[in-house]
């Protein structure tokens, strides 16, 4: 219960901070409005299976959209998630 009760509070604390940020920087819109636009920049992984079993993730980002990059500059977030490849022995 306690740490149900930390998360909220803190998930509201960085709200707080996202809405505030984009305020001082003239942006006018809801919370809502902005989960939405950014809902579409994801993060995927790629399982690929060789004929000898080994298995390879690939962890690759969406390329962010105009709306996607406008919210970030304006939050000062840069997208550092790069290609990440892991490989791992057979299954």
């Amino acid at each position: 219960c306690a740490a149900h009760l930390f998360i909220s509070v803190l998930a509201y604390h960085l709200l707080s901070a996202i809405e505030l940020t984009l305020r001082t920087q003239g942006d006018k819109r809801s919370w809502q409005t902005i989960k939405e636009q950014v809902a579409s920049h994801v993060r995927s992984t790629l399982m690929l299976t060789n004929d000898q079993g080994v298995v390879t993730h690939l962890r690759v980002s969406s390329v962010p959209e105009p709306t996607h990059r406008e919210i970030y500059a304006l939050l000062g977030v840069r997208d550092p998630l790069k290609r990440i490849k892991t490989t791992a022995a057979h299954l």
